[in-house]
């Protein structure tokens, strides 16, 4: 009862902020872009269509099935394709651009939702669904009364409400780094299959903010921890996987890394 009531608190504060604050210029490129890709899926159907279908091919494969080959290529087509073809990042150098992608397809599934209103809906949804992965995850590390602090703190943070009102990446890819390292934990306690999972929700936070892999000695030094349970015979495919789906988009996006080391 207590977690609901500052849930519906904090979620209500975060809706409270929503237009309260003029755009700044981090916010007015990301909403421009969002915008560009919600008018291009309006009326580029098909390809919306092709590129919904093959996420959910490559998700099936590699969380589902759990295809080591399938990960290879993986390994393979996308560092290649990205050098050979010089595709740009969507968000230019500093940040990729999946919470464009994100953005723009709320504003597109929403026809009547501006981009700017649909980029603080993701970092309200976001940050909300945060809250509950710090309760799990503390719980998990710690106990029950950790969970329910921890929560409470995310939720009426001054500063977690204020950074949800604005259409930045930053609450999707901290959602997003907090729910692979909660699949991670679980892939490394009780069930080895999450592996794959982990590592495509790893691979969309660092598609969303570069500073996401900050985090990744963490994720190395929690497994080095648990590498008795990771180093069983039955998890070895899916830790492998893992490993491999993380090596495919830091490879990627090296160039742009490299390029911009300054976006740390």
């Amino acid at each position: 009862l207590v977690l609901c009531l500052f849930f519906a608190l904090g979620a209500a504060l975060r809706i409270l902020m929503i237009g309260k604050t003029d755009l700044i210029d981090d916010e007015a490129f990301y909403v421009t872009f969002a915008y560009k890709i919600a008018y291009f899926l309006l009326h580029n159907l098909l390809f919306f269509t092709v590129i919904v279908i093959a996420l959910i091919a490559v998700i099936y494969l590699l969380a589902v099935k759990r295809s080591l080959i399938f990960a290879v290529l993986l390994l393979i087509v996308l560092p290649s394709a990205q050098f050979l073809l010089h595709l740009p990042s969507l968000a230019g150098d500093i940040n990729p651009g999946f919470i464009l992608a994100v953005s723009g397809l709320l504003a597109f599934t929403w026809l009547l939702l501006q981009p700017a209103v649909a980029g603080v809906l993701v970092s309200i949804i976001a940050s909300m669904l945060s809250c509950i992965l710090a309760f799990l995850t503390c719980r998990k590390i710690f106990n029950e009364n950790a969970g329910i602090i921890a929560f409470i703190l995310l939720a009426v943070s001054p500063f977690g409400v204020f950074a949800s009102s604005l259409a930045l990446p930053n609450a999707l890819a901290v959602f997003l780094a907090f729910l692979s390292f909660y699949l991670l934990m679980k892939s490394a306690n009780d069930n080895g299959n999450y592996f794959p999972l982990a590592g495509i929700v790893f691979m969309l936070a660092f598609l969303t903010r570069y500073t996401v892999l900050l985090l990744l000695p963490l994720f190395l030094i929690y497994i080095f921890l648990k590498r008795e349970f990771v180093l069983k015979k039955e998890n070895r495919k899916n830790f492998l996987i893992f490993l491999l789906i993380i090596a495919a988009v830091l490879l990627m996006q090296s160039q742009f890394i490299f390029a911009r080391f300054f976006a740390f």
